[in-house]
């Protein structure tokens, strides 16, 4: 299990256009009858109402004033109301916000902004279907900005529908070459895909386009890593921890190539900063199974069962800690963690096998004979494992 959504969340809100927002705020002013001193004054409060590195009650303030007393209209008065939800958004105003977007295409129902950004607060929220249908709209009326079409593939993504996913990343790669967001995006879902031909190209398109980011740097060396090249996997995932030193799943990936190599106390370093960073990180389950290895059952027990405390039919999980239970032989406890795996996955062979050795060694012959049968029957390569 790999950390980190190579669809990279972060692209949801971080191409705004801020440019197409910020229309000349100065106009809303001197186009509306103002003295030049209340015209000047009106000017100022709308571009702090549309400057997001001013605190956001300062925002919203100035935005409201700007929407009572501007006699505004059409798509000046959705800007402003655009722009108000930005802030109240900051200020954890979820409501608020959510009444300005409606308001925004209100005022403006042709303008493609307002849809694009209520889009993004639903999905903000989770909220797929909604969004989807915005960003729909939002396409029909403005389909040459790229950002909607990254965001709509995230959508898409999210929704499970990887294939219309792609299709949108590769239309915002069409509208604009140089995006290195819808190339990292489109890469991750090939990658997800086992499709490494075509996702480390996107990888390396993406870097070439922004060698600032982590997130490419560690989707193209958790591919590299599937592609059994640990030592160029570990250059990469090195840049990404360089970059951005607090990214818990690149600490987990890039110990998985120190496991590979053979360095199991650097993996295990790497995969205790990754907890110490997530502490429900994947690395978890990394670090038990390589302390199984090495002998450390007890602290294997420990990461798995707070595992299970995360995730309660975690069905691998509760297998291992079985696992390690017996080879503490403590079969009562094994017996306890293979059942609830197989509750969890009916299917689960090594389960079943692991169960008829913890009863074996309990004693209980019949249901030892039980419990192997099944495994050999969902699984008949463990026959080789049962004559050992």
């Amino acid at each position: 299990m790999i950390e980190g959504t190579h669809s990279s969340r972060h692209a949801r809100g971080a191409l705004l256009l801020l440019a197409a927002l910020a229309a000349s705020t100065s106009s809303y002013a001197q186009n509306s009858g103002f003295s030049p001193s209340d015209a000047s004054t009106m000017t100022m409060r709308a571009q702090l109402c549309a400057d997001e590195h001013e605190p956001a009650e300062d925002r919203i303030r100035a935005c409201t004033e700007i929407i009572k007393d501007a006699g505004l209209s059409g798509r000046d008065l959705a800007n402003m109301y655009v722009y108000r939800a930005r802030a109240e958004r900051s200020a954890h105003q979820n409501d608020d916000a959510a009444r300005d977007l409606d308001l925004a295409i209100k005022a403006d129902d042709r303008y493609a902004i307002a849809f694009f950004e209520r889009g993004n607060f639903r999905a903000g929220k989770g909220d797929n279907r909604p969004a989807l249908e915005d960003y729909d709209r939002a396409i029909r009326l403005k389909g040459t900005y790229p950002e909607f079409f990254i965001n709509r593939g995230n959508a898409h993504k999210d929704l499970g529908d990887t294939a219309a996913a792609i299709a949108d990343y590769g239309k915002a790669i069409e509208l604009d070459p140089r995006n290195a967001v819808a190339y990292s995006n489109r890469g991750g879902l090939y990658l997800a895909q086992q499709k490494l031909g075509a996702a480390i190209p996107d990888f390396d398109k993406a870097i070439e386009l922004n060698p600032y980011s982590a997130e490419p740097f560690y989707s193209r060396g958790t591919g590299l890593l599937q592609q059994g090249d640990a030592d160029s996997a570990l250059k990469d995932l090195d840049e990404a921890l360089r970059l951005r030193p607090d990214f818990s799943a690149a600490y987990a990936a890039r110990g998985r190539a120190y496991e590979a190599r053979g360095q199991a106390d650097r993996a295990l370093s790497d995969y205790r900063e990754a907890i110490r960073l997530n502490p429900r990180s994947p690395a978890l389950e990394l670090s038990a199974r390589l302390l199984m290895s090495k002998g450390s059952s007890s602290d294997a027990v420990q990461n798995l069962t707070q595992v299970i405390a995360n995730e309660p039919a975690n069905a691998t999980a509760l297998n291992n800690r079985g696992v390690a239970y017996l080879s503490q032989q403590d079969y009562e406890r094994a017996v306890a963690d293979f059942t609830r795996a197989i509750e969890v996955m009916p299917a689960f062979a090594d389960a079943w096998f692991n169960r008829s050795l913890a009863y074996a060694q309990l004693g209980r012959r019949d249901l030892s004979t039980q419990d192997r049968a099944r495994a050999l029957q969902l699984d008949p390569t463990l026959a080789k494992s049962a004559e050992r």
